[in-house]
């Protein structure tokens, strides 16, 4: 429908000591936000990473807000069946931390995000201003 966000969502899980790669995107109706598809891509990974059995987990996302939150405990009412989620999948791993990285430094997933989209632009060739990409 005209009125449907859609959000392009990516992530990548590499082991930096070894060849280790596991990486998934997904496109989804209904996004109404890039916080909430920004959110949905990092916990999409936190599930991938907790079913591959990793025990350690270092999370990286280029939303700064997105990262503050998790970090700080806070709440924002948009994301708060999400966050929740992130919390109780955390629990399964013995360490999990969530840092901050530039656009620039997540190209990769950023690439897998617009791929997951690449059949819902428009014929145009741009996306609308309702679609959110992570």
């Amino acid at each position: 429908a005209k009125d449907t966000h859609l959000g392009g969502m990516g992530w990548i899980i590499h082991d930096p000591h070894s060849s280790f790669r596991l990486q998934g995107a997904s496109s989804r109706p209904c996004v109404s936000s890039a916080l909430v598809a920004e959110s949905l891509a990092l916990k999409a990974g936190i599930l991938a990473a907790q079913s591959s059995g990793i025990v350690r987990l270092a999370c990286f996302s280029d939303c700064l807000e997105l990262i503050l939150l998790l970090n700080s405990g806070d709440h924002v009412n948009e994301l708060e069946g999400i966050v929740t989620d992130i919390h109780l999948a955390s629990l399964s791993f013995s360490s999990i931390s969530f840092h901050h990285v530039s656009r620039t430094m997540n190209s990769q997933a950023d690439a897998l995000a617009k791929s997951a989209l690449s059949c819902c632009i428009p014929s145009s060739g741009k996306p609308d201003s309702r679609t959110w990409m992570v």
